[in-house]
């Protein structure tokens, strides 16, 4: 049995969040039939009134849980503690699962008695996205999450991950709560613990961008803060671990922080925010930066132009293209 967990969170009561919320849970129900052991879970992270959109879905295999208001990482905690499949996967209210996309997924879980696997997304701007369809999809053979970190940057949204329940109990993985960010410290830990990861190809999720979401309307201050402390927590997690082998989730700190210090260098203030990030960072061993011959050149080139002051500002120019 899956359980698919659904945030929500309509401070303002959009008519608009409701018909995306909708349509999420529309395309989870459509990946099943109505004999299929399955479970929806939608959690309201303390919005005013219940979301309309439930309404819809008089269906034993739907249910709303009511939490009070944690962010993201909150709910989706509630949403496992509540939650009764060996199958748990996370699903945003803005977006969405392209149609017979997930089955072939739990069905290569299920063959290969993977704990995790990871599948891939299509971004949407301003629509639909693409249906990229489901033939000639490839699965590998399973790895161990720690490995696969050591030469992969994986995808950083738990979104895109089929996650056995019992990987969750074994090591007592949730998420942090009151934060933004919480990906990028959540995933991680999990892949150090998987021990039979499969990684697909499949274009399973559809990631939305939408004007007003969490990572549109953020502040490049309130990012940055929020992130130092996802990376306060990685490091925390790293020194509980140094008698295992730790260098694939020490790779993923790595491009975590250089991530930070993109964001910074599209800020506004950037010049004036730079050394305070830097300085925070600095702080808990993850500045400055030193190349690795198994980073990648993007990472190694980024390395060295961030070291100098020239460097940082053609690096700021060639950030300002990402500012929207």
């Amino acid at each position: 049995m899956i359980s698919i967990i659904v945030p929500f969170y309509n401070p303002e009561q959009d008519s608009r969040l409701e018909l995306l919320l909708g349509r999420a849970i529309a395309s989870a129900a459509g990946q099943f039939g109505s004999d299929d052991e399955y479970e929806i879970i939608v959690v309201d992270d303390g919005s005013p009134e219940p979301p309309e959109a439930m309404k819809e879905f008089q269906d034993r295999h739907v249910s709303l849980i009511k939490a009070v208001h944690g962010r993201l990482g909150a709910a989706r905690n509630r949403g496992i503690e509540a939650s009764h499949g060996d199958i748990i996967a996370f699903l945003d209210a803005d977006d969405y699962y392209f149609p017979n996309s997930l089955k072939q997924c739990l069905q290569a879980m299920e063959m290969h008695d993977a704990d995790l696997l990871q599948f891939s997304f299509r971004e949407c701007r301003g629509g639909e996205a693409a249906d990229t369809g489901t033939d000639d999809v490839h699965f590998s053979a399973p790895v161990t999450g720690s490995g696969f970190m050591k030469s992969h940057t994986p995808f950083g949204s738990s979104c895109l991950y089929l996650i056995r329940r019992s990987l969750l109990a074994d090591n007592d993985l949730r998420f942090a709560e009151n934060t933004f960010m919480e990906d990028e410290e959540f995933t991680p830990r999990l892949l150090f613990f998987s021990r039979r990861l499969v990684v697909s190809d499949a274009a399973v999720y559809a990631y939305c961008y939408r004007e007003g979401s969490i990572t549109a309307s953020i502040s490049g201050s309130e990012r940055a803060a929020n992130t130092l402390h996802i990376m306060k927590l990685m490091q925390d997690f790293r020194q509980k671990h140094l008698s295992s082998d730790i260098s694939g989730f020490e790779r993923k700190m790595r491009f975590v922080a250089m991530d930070c210090m993109r964001q910074t260098l599209r800020r506004p203030d950037w010049r004036e925010a730079v050394p305070h990030v830097t300085s925070e960072m600095s702080a808990i061993g993850l500045w400055p930066p030193s190349c690795h011959a198994g980073y990648g050149i993007r990472y190694n080139l980024f390395t060295v132009m961030s070291r100098l002051q020239a460097g940082r500002f053609l690096l700021q120019l060639n950030e300002r293209r990402y500012v929207r």
